[in-house]
């Protein structure tokens, strides 16, 4: 494992004890946070065309479906992971679709593990009951 095998964006909502009592639980919108959080993708083998294929195409995909189901209350919060993506999907094709390129940059490094994400995810997560 890498520092950036242990920083990947999917990774950083850790998932614990479902709450049974969470307002989200059986929602279209938990079900496609699932299938993000679930993602088997792992950037730091792939190839750079499969690394594009899967940020331009699976998970643009998924999140746009993400954004449709958006309850109110977190509409801020899927915004604020939609733009902390944005940053690093913009670094990986201006690095060739390179995963470990991208996260040598800073940006990249403070909007795939920093606090905003950490929040962001949590309250997702939490909605969830994750």
């Amino acid at each position: 494992d890498t520092a950036s095998d242990d920083t990947f964006p999917l990774d950083t909502f850790p998932v614990d004890t479902a709450d049974p009592n969470a307002p989200g639980i059986g929602s279209e919108f938990c079900a496609v946070s699932d299938e993000l959080n679930a993602s088997d993708f792992d950037p730091f083998s792939a190839t750079p065309a499969e690394v594009e294929a899967f940020f331009n195409v699976e998970f643009a995909d998924m999140f746009s479906r993400l954004q449709a189901a958006t309850p109110a209350e977190l509409t801020d919060d899927v915004e604020t992971v939609g733009n902390l993506y944005g940053i690093l999907i913009a670094e990986l094709e201006a690095n060739g679709w390179d995963v470990n390129a991208a996260f040598e940059i800073p940006e990249v490094q403070a909007a795939m593990t920093g606090e905003e994400i950490s929040t962001a995810g949590g309250n997702l997560d939490a909605y969830c009951g994750l």
